[in-house]
């Protein structure tokens, strides 16, 4: 179209006006980056290679960690975490260096001062073999940020890290081999069953073959990759350009600015929804009819959609995914309950009597009486809470009444987290022949409004009888064979052993002609306790240092004497062949005895845990001698230190002896030198 010269002018004064007012006027779209990143989930990150001994030597280790997603993912402050051999003692291998991002089919190495391959590939994090090392029996753990387990490997059924069926051990090796997970090499270190032999290639590869972040990324089949990418978002700044104006005949131009935010994954804090009653234990209508309750601590409304409930049995096997749909109000509750083939139709009565709760969401599997595992997830895969996760029998409720399983508040699942309802159930919820339920569905927790000692056991119903000081007294806790130096003196040896008693009645007890003793009439003289009051729930440890007690590695007994004579407790244990582990009570004094404990002088017993720091003045201790306290002097002098400290090995000593034996050919010798 032909314009004259005076409109063709009065247009481009007023595009150059449009354009001048539109930089003032319109914020400039500064790019930003995008929000955080999810959460990472269990097995996002994975121990892809290990080894725990190679041609250098025992200490010849490294750990391969892959990233099997399709993004990138931060790293940093993460811990790789090692368990003791065959034992639960915890400790830090390395702290992965703070803003380290491993993208999508990348590698980052770990390995010790004395990996052999650091010429070929160099580790992007060492540590010094002399201060920490891998047992070959031992297990390896990824630990993020928030001290969440992401992935481990073990090699003994008895070590505190591992899914759930070990690999065979390390030992004897002087080759270039390691462990890989599946399928290996350029098909990428996918596979994640949650089973360390399923996982893992049944035999060693040969040679080796870490990686480190350098190393060419390898992309697991069918996961697609993602770049983060900038979203504009609207920051006022000073003009820098002229936009390029667009007229359009608007009867009233009026500008209208809308917000377009970009979508993003919701993810949910730990204890943000909680696993607040298990009524595993059934109703009286029928031990089948279980529940399950959940709360809303927070101050508002949860999406549940797509959240996961999962039941887990006692060897953490998946029993039931239950999928969640709904939503859960602040403060309010969502109820699940079994469906039973047993309830009656119609009118169904699921579990309990609609008339007083409604049902939630229904699930089909069994909370067996002997215990099982509950984790609640949300939609991208983090753990938001969990119920029995020490993966025992139940912490509380009962089975000869129906009493459930109470959580005491929005605390951390544990042991002492629940209480067995006790309270009154003439207002509760009814079953479906109309018996009141010994919990609270739906309603506030009785644990939750009166003020209890924490017991995961019942109160008495019986009469009270006046109590009595000797008859409550136990022996809590003893460690009959240390690897640490748990008495602070500088030294590991037995005086680390130890007996913790303690109190559990209603008085203080004098503790004055009170004795501990081992096995009767033989071993270590009975030890007198000093003139000491121990109040009602407190503790007292007795060192070897103090008592001259050898608890013997070889099986012996712990024996609590009142000053009568009478033997108030007694506990005999077999062979012990680790360092570190003690027998304990779960949960303290009125708990059953676990053969595999963390050591906890005067602290409550837990089953994990990590070695403290010794006093700086006793850092530069000598290591701990491996072989039991019935060895002879001759063979303690030839393999510990300081003459034989890298002889002992456990190997030699389980193996059966005789099996193979051959001469060493000397002919200077008029004796023959023979090797087993």
């Amino acid at each position: 179209m032909f314009y004259s010269k005076p409109l063709a002018r009065r247009l481009f004064i007023a595009f150059l006006l449009a354009g001048w007012l539109a930089g003032i006027l319109i914020p400039t779209l500064a790019p930003v980056k995008a929000g955080p990143q999810k959460a990472v989930a269990p097995g996002d990150i994975v121990i892809s290679e290990f080894r725990t001994r190679g041609p250098a030597g025992a200490s010849d280790e490294f750990i391969e960690i892959f990233n099997k997603t399709g993004g990138a993912i931060q790293i940093g402050g993460w811990k790789v975490r090692k368990s003791s051999g065959c034992g639960v003692t915890l400790s830090d291998i390395v702290t992965i260096t703070s803003g380290t991002v491993l993208g999508s089919g990348e590698h980052y190495l770990v390995a010790s001062d004395r990996f052999s391959k650091a010429a070929t590939v160099t580790p992007n994090q060492t540590y010094l073999s002399a201060s920490v090392s891998i047992a070959d029996d031992g297990g390896i753990a990824i630990i993020d940020s928030t001290n969440i387990v992401i992935d481990q490997v073990g090699m003994c059924a008895n070590t505190g890290y591992r899914e759930p069926t070990e690999l065979p051990a390390i030992t004897s090796m002087t080759t270039d081999k390691s462990y890989e997970r599946k399928p290996g090499g350029v098909q990428g270190s996918c596979n994640d069953t949650g089973n360390n032999l399923a996982d893992f290639t049944s035999t060693l590869i040969s040679p080796s073959d870490p990686q480190n972040s350098t190393s060419a990324p390898t992309y697991c089949l069918g996961v697609l990759t993602f770049t983060p990418t900038e979203t504009p978002t609207s920051t006022p700044s000073p003009p820098t350009n002229i936009p390029t104006a667009t007229f359009t005949s608007t009867p009233t131009p009026t500008a209208t600015f809308t917000s377009t935010p970009t979508p993003t994954s919701t993810t949910a804090l730990p204890l943000s929804i909680i696993i607040n009653e298990v009524a595993w234990a059934g109703t009286a209508a029928n031990s089948n009819d279980e529940w399950i309750e959940l709360y809303n601590p927070g101050l508002n409304t949860v999406n549940l959609n797509d959240w996961h409930l999962f039941i887990l049995d006692l060897n953490r096997n998946i029993v039931q995914d239950i999928l969640l749909t709904g939503g859960i109000p602040a403060g309010g509750y969502y109820l699940l309950a079994r469906s039973s083939s047993n309830t009656p139709t119609p009118p169904a009565c699921v579990v309990l009597n609609s008339a007083d709760v409604t049902i939630d969401k229904t699930f089909t599997a069994s909370l067996s009486n002997s215990g099982a595992i509950l984790e609640l997830k949300d939609p991208p895969g983090n753990l938001v809470d969990t119920a029995n996760s020490d993966g025992g029998s139940w912490p509380a409720g009962l089975s000869f009444n129906y009493s459930s399983m109470e959580r005491r508040g929005a605390v951390l699942d544990s042991s002492t987290a629940w209480f067995t309802f006790a309270g009154s159930n003439t207002t509760t919820a009814r079953d479906c022949v109309g018996n009141r339920v010994r919990g609270t569905p739906k309603g506030s927790n009785w644990a939750w409004t009166v003020t209890i000692t924490p017991t995961p056991r019942p109160p008495k119903t019986a009469t009270p009888r006046p109590p009595t000081p000797f008859g409550r007294m136990v022996i809590n806790e003893f460690l009959p064979r240390a690897g640490f130096d748990w008495n602070n003196d500088g030294v590991i040896d037995v005086n680390d052993e130890f007996i913790e008693i303690e109190n559990l009645g209603p008085v203080d007890v004098n503790l004055s002609g009170w004795k501990l003793d081992d096995e009767i009439n033989t071993g270590s003289s009975p030890y007198t306790l000093p003139n000491k009051i121990l109040k009602s729930g407190e503790r007292a440890v007795f060192y070897g240092s103090m008592t001259n007690i050898l608890l013997n590695d070889s099986g012996d007994s712990v024996r609590l004497i009142n000053k009568s004579g009478v033997v108030v407790d007694a506990r005999t244990y077999g062979v012990v062949k680790y360092p570190d582990q003690s027998h304990c009570r779960i949960p303290d004094g009125n708990g059953y005895w676990q053969l595999v404990c963390f050591p906890t002088p005067g602290n409550e017993n837990a089953l994990a845990g990590i070695l403290p720091a010794p006093p700086p003045d006793k850092a530069d201790q000598p290591a701990a001698c491996l072989l039991p306290d019935t060895t002879p002097e001759e063979f303690r002098l030839a393999e510990c230190d300081p003459f034989g400290a890298d002889i002992w090995n456990r190997k030699y000593w389980d193996d059966a002896a005789g099996q193979n034996q051959f001469i060493v050919p000397d002919s200077f010798s008029k004796s023959q030198t023979i090797v087993e």
